[in-house]
């Protein structure tokens, strides 16, 4: 989860929101209907105190939006009161969906993925 890199740590904090699936470019087509099971909203809130002479570098990774038809992810990424404050948000807005959205299911799921993978950089000020 961490990585020291000189006098930054480099911290894979995004990661503890789970595995997300990865979709390659030979799924990216479909051609039958999507069954995500059921519709509901995953959350997460993560909380890390900064160490004192330390800055965080790369917030502007975890904050992203996508929302459609199908579902919605949404991540936001503050410092505040000397705490690193995450919180995420993955919805899936029905259980059952046509083929046609399957465009909608993927811009879900790559936003997610893409957030898991992010890294962030605690740099010695």
């Amino acid at each position: 989860m961490t990585a020291v890199a000189g006098n930054d740590v480099v911290i894979s904090l995004p990661a503890f929101i789970g595995s997300h699936s990865r979709i390659r470019t030979e799924e990216r087509t479909r051609t039958l209907p999507i069954d995500v099971r059921y519709a509901r909203t995953l959350s997460w809130h993560i909380l890390m105190p900064v160490p004192v002479g330390y800055s965080v570098k790369g917030l502007e990774n975890l904050n992203r939006k996508v929302d459609n038809e199908c579902g919605s992810f949404t991540s936001t990424a503050i410092v505040e009161g000397g705490n690193l404050v995450i919180d995420v948000k993955k919805i899936y807005k029905k259980g059952h969906f046509e083929t046609a959205r399957w465009s909608d299911i993927v811009a879900v799921l790559d936003a997610a993925y893409n957030f898991s993978q992010a890294k962030l950089v605690l740099k010695k000020d």
